[in-house]
């Protein structure tokens, strides 16, 4: 279990300094450090997850953050991208598109890998998003701020200016007016829109197990919210039966760098299919 159970509870009149407050949570800081540092996801965003990940640990889920640690950064992307998106319409108090179907399979493995038995109910968390919202914000404001703050600032000097999404200008909105979050000046940058060649993945399916346009939309748009710009499905000509490969060309190339991880090449489980995605060359 991770160390911030111990002092997860805000009712001791113990007082604590900055130092011990960061020892007890160790293993939270080198989850938010590598996210940020090493995996060089949004800072604030981050946060938020982290927040939200040590709000399920008060509803009594297994810790998932000491858990993710031991896996490669692939399993921990997936598990951020979950989180993120669960985050997202909590924080912003807006539920997910009805057509769409959200769930958090890596992160429901991982709790059933410890041998519990929970199930996330998150048609609760966005039906009635008040007490998850408030929950969620005084974890950012009386814990992850001071807890991350030097990682936070450390990262903020290293990341990707551009980075201008929606999502990340909603949080800010939300939760970036406290005076407790740590403030970075950023500059100003001109966007330059980038070729739909450096903008295109590649997916390729397996003969007999077709995926359909819409299903590879709602799966993408479940991850990483509006970040399609089209989907070319490849031409069923007789006697073909399906569609073998398609390419979804992204609003920023961004999206592909976060679904690919690093790597050249990645195994996804689309409804239950499993799809092998590339970078256009």
């Amino acid at each position: 279990m991770s160390s911030s159970s111990s002092s997860s509870g805000s009712s001791s009149s113990e007082e604590i300094t900055i130092d011990e407050l960061r020892s007890i949570y160790k293993i939270d800081r080198d989850m938010y450090r590598k996210l940020t540092v090493n995996m060089l996801k949004e800072p604030l965003v981050c946060m938020a997850v982290m927040a939200l990940w040590l709000f399920m640990e008060d509803l009594g889920y297994p810790n998932v953050i000491p858990m993710l640690l031991s896996y490669p950064s692939d399993i921990i992307n997936s598990a951020f991208e979950e989180a993120k998106l669960l985050v997202y319409h909590i924080v912003t108090r807006t539920p997910p598109p009805s057509s769409s179907l959200i769930e958090m399979p890596i992160t429901l493995r991982l709790i059933h890998a410890v041998g519990s038995r929970a199930y996330i109910p998150m048609n609760n968390l966005f039906h009635d998003g008040t007490i998850p919202y408030i929950e969620i914000k005084n974890k950012i404001e009386n814990l992850c701020c001071t807890l991350f703050e030097d990682i936070f600032r450390e990262a903020m000097s290293g990341i990707n200016a551009t980075n201008t999404t929606v999502y990340r200008q909603r949080l800010f909105d939300e939760i970036g007016g406290s005076s407790s979050v740590p403030t970075v000046e950023e500059p100003q940058v001109v966007r330059v829109s980038t070729p739909p060649s450096q903008r295109t993945m590649f997916i390729t399916f397996s003969t007999g197990f077709p995926i359909t346009e819409d299903q590879l939309r709602v799966y993408f748009v479940g991850m990483h919210g509006d970040c399609i710009e089209r989907i070319d499905m490849q031409e069923i000509k007789p006697p073909q039966t399906q569609s073998m490969f398609a390419k979804i060309v992204f609003n920023e190339s961004e999206t592909i760098d976060e679904i690919l991880g690093g790597v050249e090449n990645v195994s996804l489980l689309i409804n239950g299919v499993h799809v092998q995605t590339s970078k256009e060359t």
